[in-house]
């Protein structure tokens, strides 16, 4: 579900398992994880540090909460720590006292600072005093009768103290008791409420009927009662948020949620459980620590909508949607005209025929005219007094319209397909409310017309079962479209940039036809093939939609928005924009809305990582993400480039090897992300590294090598001048031999 966000070790992470999770007055959202604490930057998770900039020591964090003055407190092996901000540098507290371990996090309430601390097997209270901590009276235990013990401060500064199920709140320098929480079995297990103090909560543990959730209005004015929608249920992890909203967990997984006005379940992601702990941030949204990371309930955004029929009916196969003026929606059904309702449902028009209809239009004088492609000849238009079937224009009788399209002086205009024995299509005109029928070439008559596309010359563009067509001035011509692809059926048209068309071909996809009738391609691979529908929104950007789902086409590259997008379905087909939002029309589906207005605020970055280096092989790796997640990392396509050579082309990969040698010496690796509409960061990410030399490069091998090259040498000299000793030796001998020889036979 596009509404749940995870984020782990990849995401920064210190461990994958949370156990606490808080958010300071500030916003910034911080978790205690199995290694520590660390907190969110809007991209990702940060370590905290201490004074000296070294990360803290990987320990369980078990406790942690922001205090109203900012400072974020945490237990760390038993030691307490705080920080002042998400920029500071953590700092570890003294203990109360030598043999006292901390019990919670201490609060600051209006008169002191307090805390509870177990020392030598019983639990004391202590109040801050000076730079030390002095022992206080349980308020009507003794110090032997203290059970499950919880000290908690509201957002609005007023503490609570439990002992058991005996509640007392600090007010005017003294512990009140809370009725009717004063005593017997059971405990009360966690306190909520929100910082504007619209309402405060408590979770009751008791074997009696006091066990549920219990509310009370702002600041205590009202007394403790219990909320009926949990029952008898103690949710394990409750929190509180703006305006009177909270949500629990039950033991059974399932979320128990209000708006103030009423209680509703919702069944939780089997990925997300189990859920240690939960807080609402500041745009109402829900943060869970689980045993898997942190994960985000988006519940306050509304990027998607969806309208249809429960059951499964044709209403539901979308084959044609119009937008108004003032933004209201239809939609041309397999069942008939429908219309979206507030409750998200899709209410059937019951004045026309449970027909299969392909074309809604609506004209400039804010009447609604529908076509029913080729189940039914003429077209329909609905007036005041209701709807009335049309047939008044030449040949209108034996064809069926299946597209209705607007012209850029407002007219519609209807495209036809032949129904029943000698039907015909063709084209009419329809202007303050007349029909004309529209004169065309002999050479398409009887052809079927599916599209039309009107540009700011004047110049039309047709999609026929015979080709495209451009009229211009009366004069028509066709398109020829290249080898491979003169079967194709032009679909779908749309305008492009500088007078070029888009056309939908079926099956080979979308191509592009310039001014002078060349055919080009419109975007490399991956792009929509098959049965294809394209649309060009207000922005500049296309839109298409064929049965593996939405496609965007932005700076020259194809993107699909997937299922973790938020596509309940990928079988979709009409899809039109206005005022920024996009409606889809799905085969079985129903009707969607996307919101894009937070979506081109999705400004992507990237996080580069250091380079590998494993046997020669260079690996390049980086991560890319957008604010709090709003598009998946999936759905983000990268490139990058070294030392300022040419970019890669965009890819959902996350990691490079390249194919080409480095030299040994630094380098600079840049990578830049883009979302599936077109949103790029706003600069590229750098980072410099270094390629090494090889091992036999380094000055103490060579070194070696050349201390070793050196003795050989040497010792080569030496053999040398022995070797010549030797002959010099040798000839002397052999010289005084034949000496002696001449001499004796003389």
């Amino acid at each position: 579900d596009w509404r749940w966000v995870r984020s782990g070790v990849e995401e920064g992470l210190p461990a994958t398992l949370v156990h606490v999770v808080s958010r300071a007055p500030n916003g910034t959202i911080w978790v205690g994880t199995e290694r520590g604490p660390a907190w969110f930057d809007g991209y990702r998770w940060r370590r905290v540090h201490d004074a000296a900039g070294k990360p803290l020591p990987p320990s369980r964090t078990l406790a942690l909460a922001a205090t109203r003055e900012g400072i974020v407190q945490f237990l760390l092996d038993g030691d307490l720590w705080q920080v002042q901000d998400s920029t500071g540098a953590a700092q570890r507290l003294p203990r109360a006292s030598p043999t006292a371990d901390w019990v919670g996090l201490p609060v600051q309430a209006a008169d002191a600072i307090w805390a509870i601390v177990a020392d030598s097997g019983r639990f004391k209270l202590v109040r801050r005093v000076g730079a030390g901590w002095h022992a206080e009276p349980w308020p009507g235990v003794g110090p032997g009768e203290t059970r499950e013990p919880r000290l908690q401060i509201l957002p609005d500064g007023r503490a609570h103290l439990s002992s058991g199920l005996e509640v007392w709140e600090r007010r005017d320098g003294r512990w009140v008791p809370q009725p009717p929480f004063t005593g017997g079995a059971g405990a009360a297990s966690q306190f909520a409420g929100s910082g504007d103090a619209a309402a405060e909560w408590m979770v009751v543990r008791s074997p009696d009927e006091r066990q549920g959730v219990w509310t009370r209005g702002p600041r205590g004015s009202a007394p403790w009662q219990k909320v009926a929608a949990f029952g008898l249920e103690a949710p394990p992890v409750f929190a509180a948020g703006q305006g009177g909203t909270a949500i629990g967990i039950l033991d059974a997984g399932d979320i128990l949620y209000t708006d103030s006005s009423r209680w509703r379940r919702l069944l939780m992601p089997s990925s997300v459980a189990p859920v240690t702990s939960a807080v609402f941030d500041t745009d109402g949204d829900v943060w869970f620590a689980t045993r898997s990371g942190v994960v985000l309930w988006r519940r306050s955004s509304a990027r998607w909508s969806q309208w249809r029929v429960a059951a499964t009916t044709p209403i539901n196969r979308i084959n044609g949607l119009a937008v108004s003026a003032d933004q209201s929606v239809v939609a041309a059904t397999a069942g008939g005209i429908a219309y979206p309702e507030p409750d998200g449902r899709l209410r059937i028009d019951a004045g026309l025929p449970k027909v299969p209809f392909t074309a809604v239009a609506w004209s400039r004088t804010g009447a609604l005219w529908a076509g029913s492609g080729g189940a039914v000849a003429g077209v329909f238009e609905r007036t005041r007094t209701g709807w009335r079937r049309r047939t008044d224009a030449p040949g209108l009788e034996r064809a069926g319209i299946h597209r209705i399209v607007t012209g850029r002086d407002g007219a519609l205009w209807l495209l036809g397909l032949p129904v029943g024995a000698g039907g015909r299509g063709g084209i009419w005109r329809v202007t303050n409310e007349r029909i004309e029928h529209w004169p065309i070439p002999a050479e398409l008559q009887g052809a079927r017309f599916y599209d039309m596309a009107e540009d700011s010359a004047g110049v039309r563009w047709i999609g026929t079962n015979r080709g495209v067509v451009r009229e211009s001035q009366g004069r028509f011509t066709m398109v020829r479209l290249p080898e491979g692809r003169a079967s194709d059926v032009p679909f779908s048209l749309t305008l492009g940039d500088s007078g070029r068309v888009v056309v939908a071909l079926r099956p080979s996809g979308v191509v592009q036809i310039t001014r002078d009738l060349r055919v080009a391609e419109l975007a490399h691979d991956p792009a929509p093939t098959g049965q294809v529908t394209v649309h060009r929104a207000s922005d500049g950007r296309i839109w298409a939609a064929n049965a593996d789902g939405v496609w965007v086409l932005a700076g020259g590259v194809w993107s699909k928005l997937t299922r973790a997008f938020g596509l309940p379905t990928a079988n979709v087909w009409p899809i039109v924009s206005a005022s920024g939002d996009l409606y889809v029309g799905t085969m079985g589906a129903g009707v969607l809305r996307l919101r894009t207005r937070d979506l081109y605020a999705a400004r992507p970055r990237v996080f580069p990582q250091a380079p590998q280096i494993v046997d020669g092989t260079l690996t390049l790796r980086w991560s890319a993400a957008t604010e709090r997640g709003s598009v998946p990392p999936e759905d983000l396509q990268t490139r990058w480039r070294i030392d300022g050579g040419p970019w890669s082309e965009w890819s959902a990969a996350n990691v490079a090897t390249p194919e080409f040698h480095l030299p040994w010496r630094r380098h600079t690796l840049a990578v830049e992300a883009r979302t599936p509409i077109g949103v790029t960061t706003r600069e590229p990410a750098v980072l410099t590294f270094a390629v090494p030399a090889p091992g036999w490069w380094r000055g103490s091998v060579l070194l070696t090598a050349a201390a070793l090259l050196g003795a050989l040498g040497w010792l080569t000299v030496l053999l040398v001048r022995r070797r010549r000793t030797q002959e010099i030796l040798a000839r002397r001998v052999r010289e005084a031999d034949r000496l002696e020889l001449v001499g004796s036979f003389a």
